[in-house]
């Protein structure tokens, strides 16, 4: 019985250890105010391995208004390293009219001509109804919806 409960308090101060010991990332921000708005990035570092892992960068209209997020991982080769990209559209209310996701193409070292667009629609309340998901390719080609 004792070794038992032995082997329990001994596996119970192990997980304790680990879950301390995996939580080495830390995320650091800056905030830059413009005459447009506010650019907001975040860093998340991995203090265990000394390594930056990822960034997002924010930018907002002067309302406060997301305009764009953009997502990097970091290369230690190449520096950061563009993953994917949502930008935003609001209508006249200022409700999300679409937002616009598009992913890096490595290949072509820019952003890929394939994207999909989540267009919002909304009653005459301008409460949100539904949002339709379509993907585009950039040459004007319709590929699918949802």
């Amino acid at each position: 019985m004792k070794t038992i409960i032995l082997s329990a308090v001994a596996t119970i101060l192990f997980s304790i250890v680990n879950l301390s010991a995996a939580n080495t990332q830390k995320v650091y921000s800056n905030i830059e105010k413009t005459e447009t708005g506010c650019v907001k990035e975040f860093i998340t570092y991995d203090e265990a391995i000394s390594k930056a892992i990822s960034k997002s960068v924010y930018h907002y209209d002067a309302n406060g208004n997301m305009q764009k997020k953009v997502s990097y991982v970091w290369d230690s080769k190449t520096g950061w390293e563009a993953v994917s990209k949502y930008d935003y559209v609001y209508n006249n209310s200022g409700n999300v009219d679409y937002l616009t996701y598009t992913e890096w193409d490595n290949n072509m070292s820019s952003w890929s001509s394939k994207i999909e667009q989540f267009i919002h629609v909304y009653d005459n309340q301008g409460s949100l109804l539904v949002v339709k998901h379509i993907k585009i390719d950039n040459n004007g080609e319709f590929m699918a919806q949802k």
